[in-house]
């Protein structure tokens, strides 16, 4: 650059251009092939620039090798139905960037069993009887407490501790206990359940996401708990002359078509006050502009309300 005075100046940057799409990685399922279960897909490995998943589940035969979408399959889990049985599952994720999109499946599932002891592959099937007698306990660990309900901020993973016994206080070793879960505002739906070890004990994790309420359940045996998850965003905040620039985005997913209520605070002492009340798009952006001092200091308060599975958070540059 040169000004009227002939001074020069030069400048280097370095622009990231994205201009393909993501490196393809592979695609796993995690949980057990029998009505009243869940698969969960696992993508690892797809590289690129803030890479979005788009899941859909098919429906295979025997053996393995022809395979249809099934209708209204597009969570990451998908909850084995009656229709399934002996036949296998696979998931499909398109992964996507700013550069494209590429489409990976995974391995089919094995065949899938009913709910009442083998399927038909002959295997044992995990489900649980139909009226097993057992006592059923569960709890959210943090650190050394056990609780039944917590809270979290977003993305943070809850390990799941328990135990299941007969009537009489004996360990139920190797058995399966199935798993639903209800994010606020939804209906209850399966997910991956888990299967006790060699003493009974159950290990598991909750998995990133919002708020929501959890049942694991064995015959008439229930334990119930409860994960409330802050929200949290990106936010940016850049200078130019005297305006202040603030920018970014809520993170998590779930926003809602007509987009989420939050606030712009300042703090200047021991307290914050709201400088502007701000509602994001439907993909969780927002952006405000005005003057501020340099010393002081900004959030993006974000309320609970309806609609947004999420308990109040803020966040910060």
């Amino acid at each position: 650059m040169e000004d009227v005075a002939g001074n020069a100046r030069t400048a280097d940057a370095a622009i990231l251009v994205d201009n393909r799409p993501p490196a393809a990685g592979t695609l796993a399922l995690a949980g057990e092939a029998a009505v009243s279960e869940a698969l969960t897909a696992e993508p690892t490995g797809f590289a690129g620039q803030d890479v979005a998943y788009a899941y859909r589940w098919q429906r295979c035969d025997a053996s393995g090798e022809e395979c249809a979408e099934i209708g209204g399959a597009v969570e990451r889990t998908y909850a084995l139905r009656s229709g399934d049985v002996g036949r296998r599952v696979r998931a499909v994720v398109a992964a996507s960037d700013a550069g494209g999109s590429v489409r990976v499946a995974s391995a089919p599932s094995a065949v899938v069993a009913d709910d009442r002891g083998t399927g038909p592959s002959g295997g044992f099937s995990a489900a649980a009887p139909s009226s097993p007698e057992g006592r059923l306990t569960a709890w959210l660990e943090r650190g050394r407490r056990r609780l039944h309900t917590t809270t979290v901020r977003w993305p943070t993973r809850v390990r799941i501790r328990g135990r299941l016994t007969d009537r009489a206080g004996r360990p139920l070793p190797r058995t399966a206990v199935r798993m639903l879960e209800r994010i606020d505002g939804r209906r209850w739906r399966a997910v991956t359940g888990v299967r006790t070890r060699r003493d009974g004990r159950l290990t598991t994790f909750t998995k990133i996401g919002p708020s929501r309420h959890l049942r694991l359940v064995y015959g008439r045996a229930v334990a119930k708990l409860r994960l409330r998850v802050r929200a949290t965003g990106h936010v940016r905040v850049r200078r130019a002359g005297g305006l202040t620039l603030v920018s970014g985005r809520l993170l998590g997913g779930r926003i809602p078509p007509a987009g989420v209520r939050v606030r712009l605070q300042a703090r200047r002492g021991a307290s914050w006050s709201t400088r502007a009340a701000l509602r994001t798009d439907g993909l969780g952006r927002f952006s405000a502009t005005g003057r501020a001092p340099a010393a002081v200091r900004l959030r993006i308060a974000i309320p609970a309300q309806p609609g947004y599975p999420f308990a109040r958070g803020v966040a910060r540059p």
